[in-house]
């Protein structure tokens, strides 16, 4: 059971990045514009405890 409830969280942690990245690329954002936004999210849970 929490083999499954952990597969679900993995699962739902990746639609919802796909997602962000989806509505990035609606935006018309160059790729070196969507790479810079994907390091600073990156900074900022590397930063945070």
């Amino acid at each position: 059971m929490l083999t499954y409830f952990l597969l679900f969280a993995a699962f739902l942690l990746l639609a919802v990045r796909f997602l962000k990245l989806l509505r990035l690329k609606r935006r018309n954002l160059s790729n070196a514009e969507i790479d810079q936004h994907l390091h600073a999210l990156l900074n900022e849970k590397r930063d945070s405890p």
